[in-house]
């Protein structure tokens, strides 16, 4: 029997495919057979639709999308919203777990639902570029209103259960037993079925409607997102509320197919399956102690920011410094902010102390001699149980490991600032890392909330590699009189955060220069060592490539102008710009491949999405180069920026690996 009786007259009906209850086309096919079926016995006077082991459903399988199954029979809405919508008994929705996405419509098309407390609620489609494709963009509207539903929707952002009391959505929350109430209200309903809202029938005010509608748009065009799948939800919503609810859901049908195969979408969804990919978790040996107490030396400002995201995942946390009063400013400083367990974070103090931790991580400055004096006196105090890490990201971690007992527990963790808002984490497997050791990196980095990427050591690993090729071509773009301020703008319109030269002034001119240490050469290398001879180091000497004196910071002409001879007034279209720093990413991540320092093409896109400020609606690098190029374009432009006698570069990549691996 496809639905069991909870009693002599009301059917559960439980979705069961796989952990999360995807609705592909087997689960579709399940739930409208179980439904058809229920309806025809006689015996049955209301069903309830649940999912096993604590979940609704997450919506629908992307997987289905690029197999063409996500409308085969039966259809989402066609087929199975159609044959709710016009069923004869009250169906109830009991929400548990996660119900997200198709999960929430498939809910939404429900006459009445029932939630736990702590369940997760959203419509995430637009993430990966899409919009709600089952009626979501005209349910939720009329279930909790215009404001909240376009939140909901241009956000992606998940909500408890609890805080739609007093809407449509939900017609009663549990604190325990979900299930037991959602009997309470089909009995309900069975005796009362006009108390029945069915959302599809709730009307919208339109004159209230058109000023939100209108300043979502304009907030939508103050900021470059590289997603039009924002303001097709918008659309959607808008037809919805002026033409009624079947012509609101054509408009989202046509809407969607529209977006499901742009390039957008298809680059959001490249990057979620490559967060998929990293984020799946090795075994751990049985017997394989939990990292409980970790300690992270360096009290600045990554290893304050490591600290605190060590604390807030709930691992008991020291901090040490050289300089105790910073080692204690910043536990002070942790322990009272947000998300913190305060009676979890401690000063450390001396390294001989740190011999009953699981985890050490080395967070000081960028010297190979101090970091290696920091890990033999580790290796000397600290058991060979204890997992020793470098936050380095450029120095070479055997040459770290070396000077420990037991290089087999010693690894890199390069986390990104601020550490607690970025998500990536570049693991550094070193030449001797133990898999155990990598293992334990990795369910680490689920702890605190991080995308893991391995990479082997070399020199800057994978992102500091290859966005110095970036910024170096910046550099060279700059030496021909192109000005700064105009590569910027052209970057910042195509979707980076920051500016090249922004990060240069952010990074500090003279370190970047230092890390460089001979790596490039050129008229760009030329004009940054004349910045740094003129001590116009950045942000932190208030002078660089911009101005910082004044309130607002200002591209620093009339210096850069004296200092380089030139005057910056060649103009070059913004996408010429954007294409020639792009394609250097993409050239740059094929030597890294090459090199074996990476794994893959979506792990190098990872690193740039999470760790550098590259617009994910591109896709990373190396998606973003081959969804756009062809190889014979590629080559062309190659062979043309080669011409530049001066700019070596682009001399190396016209018969590199690389470029025989394009061909």
């Amino acid at each position: 029997m496809p639905y069991q009786y909870l009693n002599d007259h009301i059917a559960l009906v439980e979705m069961s495919n796989g952990p999360m209850h995807v609705l592909n086309q087997v689960q579709r096919q399940q739930l409208f057979d179980a439904l058809l079926a229920a309806e025809q016995d006689d015996q049955v006077q209301a069903v309830i639709i649940s999912g096993k082991d604590g979940v609704f459903s997450v919506g629908g399988d992307l997987t289905e999308f690029a197999a063409g199954q996500a409308f085969a029979y039966p259809h989402l809405t066609q087929d199975l919203f159609y044959l709710i919508e016009n069923y004869q008994k009250p169906i109830v929705a009991c929400l548990q777990g996660f119900v997200l996405g198709g999960g929430l419509e498939l809910a939404m098309a429900c006459h009445a639902r029932v939630a736990d407390a702590k369940c997760k609620i959203g419509l995430p489609e637009t993430k990966l570029g899409l919009i709600p494709g089952g009626e979501g963009t005209q349910r939720l509207p009329r279930a909790v209103g215009l404001e909240r539903s376009m939140s909901m929707m241009l956000s992606a952002e998940l909500s408890n259960a609890d805080s739609f009391k007093d809407t449509l959505l939900l017609q009663a929350i549990a604190d325990q037993n979900v299930l037991d109430e959602a009997l309470k209200l089909a009995e309900q309903l069975i005796q009362d079925s006009q108390s029945i809202v069915r959302l599809s029938q709730v009307k919208l005010d339109q004159l209230s409607a058109a000023p939100l509608l209108e300043f979502a748009k304009l907030q939508l065009r103050a900021y470059p997102h590289n997603n039009p799948a924002l303001e097709k939800v918008l659309d959607a919503v808008a037809v919805g509320i002026h033409k009624g609810f079947a012509q609101g859901c054509e408009q989202e049908a046509q809407l969607f197919a529209q977006v499901l195969y742009s390039k957008e979408s298809e680059a959001l969804r490249h990057i979620f399956f490559a967060e998929k990919s990293a984020q799946k978790l090795p075994k751990l040996a049985p017997d394989a102690p939990k990292i409980q107490r970790a300690a992270v030396i360096g009290a600045g400002f990554m290893g304050q920011g490591i600290a605190a995201c060590l604390n807030s995942a709930g691992i008991k946390t020291y901090v040490f410094d050289i300089n105790t009063e910073a080692a204690q400013k910043a536990v002070d400083k942790i322990a009272v902010s947000k998300g913190a367990k305060a009676e979890k974070i401690h000063v450390l103090n001396g390294l001989e102390n740190a011999s009953d931790m699981d985890l050490v991580i080395e967070a000081v400055s960028e010297n190979l001699a101090l970091k290696q004096s920091i890990f033999k006196s580790l290796g000397e105090h600290c058991p060979a149980s204890v997992i020793l890490a470098s936050n380095t990201s450029s120095l070479d971690l055997n040459q770290i490991a070396s000077v420990t007992a037991h290089p087999e527990r010693v690894l890199g963790l390069h986390f990104f600032g601020p550490v607690q808002y970025m998500k990536l984490l570049e693991v550094i497997q070193g030449a001797q890392t133990a898999d155990a050791v990598l293992a334990h990196a990795k369910h680490l980095a689920q702890r605190i909330r991080k995308i893991p990427v391995v990479s082997q050591v070399g020199p800057g690993f994978i992102g500091k590699r290859i966005f110095d090729a970036y910024l170096s071509q910046a550099l060279a773009l700059a030496s021909t009189g192109v000005s700064p301020e105009q590569i910027d703008r052209a970057m910042r319109s195509w979707g980076m955060k920051m500016g090249p030269f922004q990060v240069m002034d952010l990074i500090g001119n003279d370190l970047l220069l230092s890390s460089w240490n001979g790596k490039f050469n050129g008229a760009g290398i030329r004009l940054l060592q004349k910045l740094v001879d003129a001590q116009l180091f950045g942000q932190k000497t208030q002078q660089g490539w911009y101005s910082y004196e004044a309130k607002n910071s200002h591209f620093n002409l009339d210096s850069l102008s004296e200092l380089s001879n030139q005057a910056f007034k060649i103009k070059l279209p913004a996408e010429q710009i954007a294409q020639r720093l792009i394609l250097s990413l993409y050239l740059e991540g094929l030597d890294v491949l090459n090199d074996e320092i990476a794994s893959t093409k979506a792990d190098i896109d990872l690193v740039f999405v999470h760790g550098y400020g590259f617009p994910a609606g591109r896709g990373g690098p190396m998606h973003y180069i081959e969804q756009h190029f062809s190889d014979a374009l590629i080559q062309r432009q190659i062979r043309m920026l080669a011409s530049d006698q001066a700019d070596s570069f682009w001399q190396k990549h016209v018969k590199t690996q690389a470029l025989e691996k394009i061909a």
